[in-house]
């Protein structure tokens, strides 16, 4: 085999060094110019340093002479590559002597290793490190897969992973960089294309220039005139000497200036013979004898020469040099091509032209000189007017128009024709290059060049071309030099990947020896712990895991052995055969582990649980899932008992259960407590279901009678009293309505603490319920001289639905409470609404007072039931600590909250907020009613009930009629629709309890009963409940009212029942309290359209800002202008300042203010203070002041109506129509 490999490696040297020595076309190795003179070298020094990186992971494997002497030799091998390669820059220079030097050591370093390595005879080893696997049967029987031996090592899977990249990352570097260069390469001849053509104008112009300024200087010395002179004086001796002189300066001009060929002074007589001359020969320069000097007449440069004005300039056509002195003499070989420049000489004492001065400029050495100064990679053609050439990079075609042989530049380069054929004296021709563009059309750019400035005649063309194959020649270097570093970069990496996979690799395989070690003996084994890298922190987990191991089985056994002493555990197979218990098992079935091993688990079956019971176990389980319950199993002795039992199926290698342990915890004695919690639950709800029925029960004995007190108070009223008996009227109607709401606000407390507490979804109209409230608790207010304040101007939307009842409930504790521990100052309600969605709106609401306030550590605790400041405030002040509590709760189930915010001795805000629907119907109107045609019916088991009903409505006109149960009101309506002469009866009013034929059941015949259907119901119950309104519609029922109802309700019911329009149709689901409130009691608000007088102003006069903001929003609502006034001497001012401008209409007068109050102010004003005009204004007297006498006071004074505060929309705008209307 060694042979073999021997004869193929000498076989492809022979071959490779044959086809090198036999090649014409080899490519070039040697860059003398570049940083690595012999790239080429740079790929064997790679694949040295990749050979060295195998043959040392290889010796670190398996150390033998052989291979220390081949990684000895490859140190020199690396060394002469390198050295080869930033060093030699040609064949058998010292660099390459040294380095062959180098080679030789090396191979000496490979004999003496091999002869070494003979000499001990070591064989090699095995590079496996593979171990022998598990057999196939534990595999599958432990669950573990088999190891295997290693397929793919990392020692071979890293470098080449690491080479591939390298070589895909160093070829898209290096083809980048081909791309970019080629690209920059490109560019650069383009612009060294273009600056070349920008410098030969100047190059061309300096030529000219210089040479005009020489011959200019030479006709100027004095040896010119001196000739003149002598020849005209006929002076031969001085004409000698003057010739002389201009000889040597003519030699010494022509040494200093190396582009002229030569220089004459030529005569005008005998045919323009040479007087003096001057020439540059291959032997030096030299002054022409006389004997050899020639007649010029006849060239054409001597004539225009001569025709010149003195200091002008003449310059020649560029031509060959011609030999002798004739024009048509043959031309000069080897060809010379020449410029002359000459000027014509006069004489000072004729005047006339005596001769020219000429200078011949070798043209050759200038064109030379210009290619030395070019771009190599680009080409120039210079061409006359005509576009022959004068210098083409082809010499047969220079001069062709002298030779015979013409050669024009627009056949070559068509691009140029028009301008030529044209005749463009002055053009700048370019074609940019692109990558389509062929070798014969190259980039290309023309000039015309015109120099009749410095009297020259003759257009001259010029041409520069990118020289495309010496561009393609650098790129093809450019190529092969960044193929050869890309892969000698690629070897390198290999190199260094071999190298550093053996660094990984080691405690890798250490690694899994300690593994497999493990595995097999279930010792530690040493492992690479020491490791920084990855693989020492893989060992380091490893060595923790096997010591966390060790820990757990230590707790696992621990934990087992506990787990034995507290569960009871037992494993059956998936037929449900026993085959293992523990103690505890034994123990609580009675039976020992012998009875148990091998039985089914169904001797343990009470009977208790059904079919569905153990077939939902069977089928969890066997799915593989966990199944838990809690079990009723009988033990051996026959006695129940009950263990919560968790069941787990163990799995095979398929998924499928093979067995099912069983955990289980006794709990007897839980269920034994559970079910005596589950009798005195019932017990407890027994209890409750007592405690609801006494209060419902409770809340009906109380209420009738009280009813009844409340209902003769009212007829009481009726009756003419004394003041004294009316005092102590309102005193016991007083306390009636507040024994009643004490009841109420523990019935509502009994029902929170229940969770009964349910709402009702009314439509009712907003901003009429907070005014009516205002109305009627102002009177608490104005009691105590407090200044009660509403704001409702951030109220946008009016008709709402919600559960009015309970808003208006939690304002009463709210507000009450504020007028309670308010003792001076005042109490403001501000509401708004906002927009949440379509459907819902967030009604806000703050009261704010300036009361006793509350302690800040008293605050947390307000809204607890039974709770208070402390004891002294419910002795001074009363109350139950009730009203907060279910305040709060309310807004709780409303979707809101309550906060308050206090300062001791400053007062409180409390602030509460509840969601409410938003409603698409239109506020209604209350119609009007004649009571006398009404018929009514009053059906009631109480008798005091009935007579108070039946007295108000027959004080109202209407006809009523009593019943006294459910029987007696069937008999009264069947007697009355047989009586013809009598009209049927319009409205009913039921009551809801009564014996043996409820009002439910009492509604339920008289609607099914065709024959009354024209008769509308409505229910009175002193029990009400939430959804009792939507239950009564159902029913039949028109309106619904809780007893005992405000007689104002029950005439605006009866207004709208009997009535039957719209506002009947409207009121959803029925017509209520809340609803009757919530309609408009007058058509001003419901037309919303009213026509004031024109310029219609109104003074407010009023102290209180907060009282001042909202009267002016009000007004303002209304469409009217209002100005305030702060007190009563402000007030006369402003009506005085008024009358000739916009005099008001109205004044809105507060009665207690500081400086002047409103009863003095009027006073004022009637006396014409204010001015005459204002003497009769309208003045409505705004007080607090709700007491009796007060209303005549004001009138008394001269104010001419009277408002209560708070100020209530509908009661202001009532009064502004009063008083201005157009006819008052």
């Amino acid at each position: 085999m060694l042979f073999l490999i021997a004869t193929i490696f000498i076989s492809i040297a022979l071959i490779s060094v044959n086809i090198a020595a036999n090649s014409e076309s080899l490519p070039q190795t040697m860059f003398t110019d570049a940083i690595v003179t012999r790239p080429y070298d740079v790929l064997p020094m790679a694949l040295f340093v990749l050979a060295g990186a195998l043959i040392w992971s290889w010796q670190q494997k398996d150390p033998t002479p052989m291979k220390t002497a081949l990684l000895l030799a490859l140190i020199p091998e690396i060394v002469t590559q390198l050295h080869m390669s930033f060093g030699s820059t040609a064949l058998f220079d010292n660099h390459f002597n040294i380095a062959h030097t180098l080679k030789i050591l090396a191979y000496l370093c490979i004999l003496f290793g091999i002869f070494f390595d003979i000499l001990e005879k070591e064989p090699l080893h095995s590079f496996d490190r593979g171990v022998g696997a598990f057999s196939q049967s534990q595999s599958q029987s432990s669950g573990m897969v088999e190891v295997g031996f290693t397929k793919r090592s990392q020692l071979i899977t890293i470098p080449l992973s690491a080479f591939v990249m390298s070589v895909i990352i160093t070829t898209v570097i290096s083809v980048t960089f081909f791309i970019d260069s080629e690209k920059l390469v490109r560019e650069q001849g383009i612009k060294q294309l273009e600056l070349q053509s920008d410098l030969v104008v100047p190059i061309f112009e300096e030529l000219y220039v210089s040479s005009f300024s020489d011959v200019q200087f030479l006709s100027a010395t004095p040896p010119i005139q001196g000739i003149i002179v002598s020849t005209e004086t006929k002076d031969k001796i001085n004409r000698k000497l003057w010739q002389n002189q201009l000889e040597k300066t003519f030699v010494e001009f022509l040494k200093s200036h190396p582009n002229y060929q030569q220089v004459r002074y030529i005569g005008v007589a005998d045919h323009g013979l040479e007087l003096v001359k001057a020439i540059r020969t291959g032997s030096g320069i030299t002054a022409v004898p006389s004997s050899k000097f020639t007649q010029k007449a006849e060239w054409e440069y001597f004539g225009n020469t001569a025709r010149l004005m003195p200091t002008e300039v003449y310059y020649s056509k560029i031509e060959l040099s011609r030999v002798g002195g004739s024009r048509i003499g043959e031309i000069q070989k080897p060809y010379q091509s020449t410029l002359r420049v000459a000027t014509p000489i006069y004489s000072a004492l004729s005047g006339k032209v005596f001769g020219i001065v000429i200078i011949n400029i070798d043209f050759d050495l200038f064109i030379n000189n210009l290619k030395s100064t070019s771009s190599s990679h680009a080409d120039f053609f210079l061409a006359n007017h005509d576009g022959e050439y004068l210098y083409h990079k082809d010499p047969t075609k220079t001069f062709g128009f002298d030779l015979s042989k013409r050669f024009f530049m627009q056949d070559e380069f068509y691009e140029i024709a028009n301008s030529l054929r044209e005749d463009k004296e002055q053009e700048t021709y370019r074609r940019e290059d692109n990558e389509n563009a062929s070798m014969d059309h190259p980039s290309l750019i023309y000039k015309t060049m015109d120099f009749r400035k410095y009297g020259e005649q003759h257009l001259l063309r010029w041409i520069s071309i990118l020289d495309h194959q010496t561009l393609e020649d650098n790129l093809d270097k450019l190529k092969i030099r960044s193929l050869i570093i890309g892969l000698s970069l690629g070897f390198l990496a290999l190199a260094l990947a071999v190298i550093v996979s053996r660094r990984i690799t080691k405690p890798l395989i250490e690694t899994i020896d300690g593994v497999r070690s493990f595995q097999a003996t279930g010792h530690l084994p040493k492992l690479p712990l020491d490791g920084k890298d990855e693989i020492g922190l893989l060992a380091r987990s490893f060595h923790n895991m096997v010591i966390a191991q060790h820990v757990k089985d230590k707790d696992f056994e621990e934990q087992r052995y506990a787990f034995n002493q507290h569960s009871i555990v037992a494993i059956t197979d998936v037929k449900g055969t026993i085959t293992y218990a523990n103690k505890l098992f034994e123990k609580i079935s009675g039976f020992s582990r012998d009875e148990l091993i091998g039985q089914n688990h169904r001797i343990l079956n009470s009977g208790y649980h059904n079919k569905d019971f153990f077939v939902d176990l069977y089928y969890t389980i066997a799915n593989g899932k966990v199944w838990h319950a809690e079990v009723c199993n009988k033990n051996k002795q026959g006695d129940i008992y009950w263990v919560d039992t968790t069941i787990v199926p163990f799995l095979n290698s398929k998924g499928k259960p093979e067995s099912y342990i069983a955990i289980r915890t006794d709990i007897t004695e839980r269920k034994k407590t559970e079910s005596e919690l589950l009798e005195s639950k019932a017990a407890a709800e027994q209890a409750v279901i007592a405690k609801s029925t006494f209060l419902a029960s409770m809340s009906h004995e109380i209420r009738t009678p009280m009813n009844g007190v409340i209902g003769m108070l009212g007829l009481l009223k009726n009756t003419d009293l004394d003041k004294e008996q009316l005092r102590r009227t309102n005193l016991a109607e007083t306390s009636a309505n507040g024994l009643l709401s004490l009841i109420n606000d523990i019935l509502d407390f009994s029902k929170v603490e229940a969770g009964k507490l349910d709402l009702e979804i009314l439509e009712f109209d907003l901003r009429s319920m907070l005014g009516d409230f205002a109305e009627a608790i102002s009177l608490q207010a104005h009691s105590k001289n407090l200044e009660l304040i509403l704001d409702v101007t951030n109220i946008e939307q009016s008709m709402v639905k919600g559960d009015p009842g309970r808003l208006r409930q939690i304002l009463t504790n709210l507000v009450g409470n504020a007028i309670k521990f308010t003792a001076e100052g005042e109490v403001v309600i501000r509401a708004e609404t906002k927009i949440i969605d379509e459907t819902e709106l967030l009604f806000s609401c703050s009261v704010s007072d300036t009361g006793i306030g509350i302690p800040e550590d008293k605050i947390g605790n307000l809204f607890e039931s039974f709770s208070q400041v402390d004891a002294s405030t419910t002795r001074k002040f009363g109350g139950t600590g009730l009203g907060l509590s279910i305040a709060k709760k309310l807004c709780e189930l409303m979707g809101g909250g309550v906060s308050v915010t206090s300062e001791l001795s400053e007062g409180s805000d409390f602030s509460f907020t509840l969601n409410l629907g938003q409603s698409n119907n239109a506020i209604q109107v209350i119609p009007d009613v004649d009571m006398a045609k009404l018929n009514l019916l009053v059906v009631d088991d109480n008798e005091t009930n009935r007579e108070v009903l039946s007295e108000q409505l027959k004080h109202w006109g209407a006809s009523v009629d009593e019943a006294f149960d459910g029987k007696n009101a069937l008999k009264i309506c069947e007697d009355r629709v047989n009586d013809s002469n009598q009209k049927f009866y319009d409205i009913a009013f039921l009551d809801m309890q009564m014996p043996e034929m409820d009002g439910e059941t009492l509604a339920q015949q008289l609607v099914s009963d065709p024959r009354f259907s024209s008769m509308k119901l409505i229910m009175m119950t002193s029990l009400c409940a939430q959804g009792d309104a939507k239950k009564f519609a159902k029913l039949g029922f028109s309106a619904y009212f809780p007893k005992p109802a405000t007689t104002s309700d029950l005439f605006d019911a009866l207004a709208v029942i009997s009535e039957g329009g719209k506002a009947l149709s409207e009121a959803s689901p029925l017509v209520t309290s809340h609803y009757v409130r919530s309609v408009k009691k007058n058509k001003l608000l419901a037309d919303g359209n009213i026509e004031w007088p024109d310029h219609c102003r109104i003074l407010l006069v009023e102290d209180n800002r907060i009282n001042q903001i909202v009267a002016s929003e009000v007004i303002k609502g209304f469409g009217l202008h209002v100005d305030i006034a702060a007190n009563g001497l402000e007030a006369i001012t402003s009506l005085r300042e008024a009358i000739y401008e916009k005099p008001y209409c109205l004044v809105l007068m507060d009665c207690q203010m500081s400086e002047m109050d409103g009863y003095d102010a009027t006073r004022a004003i009637r006396r014409g203070d204010a001015g005459r005009q204002n003497k009769k204004i309208p003045i409505i007297a705004m007080t607090a002041n709700a007491m009796q006498g007060d209303e005549k006071k004001c009138l008394d004074t001269g104010m001419d109506d009277y408002l209560t505060k708070p100020i209530i929309g509908t009661s202001l705008l009532e009064k502004l129509h009063h008083w201005l209307k157009p006819n008052n």
